[in-house]
């Protein structure tokens, strides 16, 4: 149970370096590779690095060979860590659009280098450079004057908006799907995350209270090791009880533990991931309180602290002149439906989309909502009508426990820590 737990609760990781290397493929009509500045002063060393020029390659996937008589879709994966095989998620719009997936630097067949190796220094990994990537790549496929469209989940909404706010006459419209803009918001869903995911349901709620009854050191592990649970609908009314049921039958203390107690990973770790999440994402508590909330970068992080530039483009938000689409859950465990909701108040041409039962991730959470506003969203249909949708039955009604993607969240998952 704990093994599925981590598959599924991770949101939107990627593969490893391993497993990349062996499969980069060559470039075809579905895959090829798009030169980015490096901007290093040595030559970097990697699979598809440049040693001359200081680039990297980064490797593109298409769903389809790319029409230039059609609109065009990038999607941003999450994590950080989630390569290009989120893109497969959206077959279904590819017969009408361009749809197109990445892996990000540092990841996959964009893998480049790491703190050990000698053409790494501090921002190689930034969000400020990621948005670079994404504009190398539209020139590629789109020329210098050409637009698309923008979708980001998770980490990939919040990659999504530098890239908005650093090249917005370059986009014709952005899909914000469960993100943040200020690394402060990790503050709300900490101090709400209890309440919405053990208080709010009484079964849960005297599940979670018969366990603490019986293992009294089982209180705050508990909480950091059910997280994965409390990403999705699913998790949350069905998987987490069977969980807390397991717990509670197990013939001992000793396999009771077992399954409640979960080690907290410590260094020493760096790369892509570690270095956007402790530099500019992660909000450094200053109290130990509700440690269990990604316990994992409390340790792992210290040692950015003192660099860190913790994200907040409120200001930035206020003048974004790009038609946004913001998508919320309400049961969202890291990124609050009350903080997209001020999102929404401070972008001026933007629109929200909120779920009242829907946890991470809208495109899984609510799949034929999701397109439907995806679709009338991209082929310009007016604040009345994409409202309409948005507060139909049809994206309204709860999650469906037998279609939603869950039972697809090994195939793009493949890393064991909570993110975003």
């Amino acid at each position: 149970m704990k093994t599925a737990k981590m598959l599924f609760g991770i949101l939107l990781a990627g593969t490893t370096t391993a497993q990349a290397h062996a499969t980069c493929p060559l470039s075809n009509d579905l895959e090829m590779y798009v030169n980015s500045s490096l901007y290093l002063t040595t030559p970097a060393i990697g699979i598809n690095s440049d040693l001359k020029n200081g680039s990297l390659r980064m490797y593109t996937r298409l769903l389809a060979p790319f029409d230039a008589s059609k609109d065009t879709l990038l999607i941003i994966n999450g994590g950080p860590g989630g390569d290009h095989s989120i893109v497969e998620e959206f077959k279904d719009l590819s017969s009408n659009m361009n749809v197109i997936g990445f892996d990000h630097r540092g990841l996959g067949c964009t893998q480049i280098t790491s703190r050990l190796d000698s053409g790494y220094y501090p921002g190689l990994y930034s969000m400020e450079r990621a948005a670079d990537d994404l504009d190398a790549l539209r020139r590629k496929l789109l020329g210098d004057e050409g637009k698309w469209w923008v979708y980001g989940v998770s980490y990939g909404g919040m990659l999504g908006q530098k890239y908005v706010i650093k090249y917005p006459q370059h986009i014709h419209g952005v899909i914000l799907d469960s993100t943040f803009h200020r690394s402060t918001a990790i503050d709300v869903g900490r101090q709400q995350y209890k309440s919405l995911f053990i208080d709010h349901d009484p079964e849960v709620k005297a599940l979670y209270e018969d366990i603490v009854t019986k293992y009294p050191d089982a209180k705050e592990s508990l909480l950091w090791t059910m997280w994965g649970y409390t990403y999705s609908y699913n998790g949350r009314l069905s998987e987490l009880k069977a969980f807390f049921g397991q717990i509670l039958d197990a013939p001992t203390s000793d396999e009771a533990r077992r399954i409640y107690e979960t080690p907290v990973e410590s260094g020493p770790i760096s790369g892509m991931m570690y270095d956007i999440l402790c530099s500019e994402i992660w909000d450094y508590p200053q109290s130990s309180d509700h440690s269990y909330y990604f316990a994992e970068f409390i340790p792992n992080c210290e040692r950015y602290k003192k660099t860190s530039t913790p994200m907040n483009w409120a200001e930035d938000l206020r003048k974004l002149p790009v038609r946004t689409l913001i998508w919320a859950g309400a049961f969202d465990p890291v990124t609050p439906s009350s903080v997209m909701q001020e999102m929404h108040s401070l972008i001026p041409n933007s629109l929200l989309y909120e779920n009242s039962q829907a946890g991470h991730g809208l495109w899984w959470e609510k799949p034929e909502c999701a397109r439907s506003l995806l679709r009338q969203f991209v082929s310009g249909a007016n604040d009345v009508t994409i409202n309409a949708t948005a507060a139909s039955i049809l994206c309204q009604s709860p999650p469906d426990q037998q279609t939603e993607s869950l039972r697809r969240w090994e195939h793009i998952t493949g890393q064991k820590t909570p993110s975003f």
